[in-house]
């Protein structure tokens, strides 16, 4: 029977994955002086002083505001990016895992993006990730949409990206996944990890026992969990799942 279960492994393999000048004397400078005194100004009359050296260019008239440029921002509800050990869950049986999905949901305006969001990143924490048969297991990250509260039926998929998670221990993966945001939206983040059991495959998701600005959710069909549900409300109140985002937004 397959129910939340954290890892009994205590080690795996761990994937190696950071002039001055001169005054004259004598006759010369009084010469020097003489000219200087009968060399008429260069300057017409009424020719203001040149600035000095450092001070700023006077605004052009008409002249447009740049355009605002494009920054970096990554997301996060993690106070701290450190995997605990032996922290997380996930529905398995004797640590070989049924289909599981873990999710962070960020809403882009109260985290200050007001523009599309281009992502380019997602980094999820991993515990463990110990795979039965090689050295790789199948996993699947997918950006949604969200509107209204968090349901299967309230997500739109907007990006999706197959990886192959090779055997390591409390890391983070950086996995590459280009999407766009749109203005104003809620983004939530999925990790899906399918049946392993056929294969052998273990994998816990990373996670710790810092503080947290927002919920971790899992659903596992095979845990009576079909929709994503917040890990406290099913006894597991510090597993704060460490899963970000990162991407372009103009401020």
């Amino acid at each position: 029977m397959m129910t939340w279960l954290k890892s009994s492994c205590t080690a795996v393999l761990t994937l190696a994955l950071i002039a001055c000048a001169t005054a004259g004397s004598g006759d010369d400078s009084e010469a020097g002086a003489d000219a200087a005194a009968n060399t008429p100004d260069a300057r017409p009359p009424g020719t203001p002083d040149a600035p000095p050296p450092g001070a700023p260019d006077a605004p052009v008239v008409g002249t447009p505001d740049a355009p605002p440029v494009p920054q970096s921002i990554t997301l996060s509800h993690s106070t701290s990016l450190a995997i605990t050990p032996g922290n997380s869950v996930s529905c398995n049986l004797d640590n070989l895992h049924a289909d599981n999905s873990y999710y962070r949901v960020f809403d882009l305006p109260s985290l200050g993006v007001t523009s599309p969001l281009e992502i380019s990143k997602v980094t999820v924490g991993i515990e463990t990730a110990l795979a039965g048969v090689g050295t790789m297991q199948p996993a699947t990250v997918r950006l949604h949409t969200l509107t209204g509260p968090l349901t299967l039926a309230n997500l739109t998929l907007f990006g999706s990206v197959d990886i192959a998670v090779a055997n390591q221990n409390e890391t983070l993966l950086d996995v590459p996944i280009a999407a766009t945001a749109p203005a104003g939206s809620t983004v939530v983040v999925e990790v899906f990890t399918p049946d392993g059991q056929p294969s052998g495959h273990s994998f816990f998701i990373g996670s710790n026992t810092a503080g947290a600005t927002g919920p971790s959710y899992l659903a596992a069909v095979d845990c009576s969990a079909a929709e994503p549900a917040d890990v406290a409300g099913l006894g597991f109140p510090d597993m704060h799942i460490v899963l970000t985002i990162t991407g372009l937004h103009t401020p």
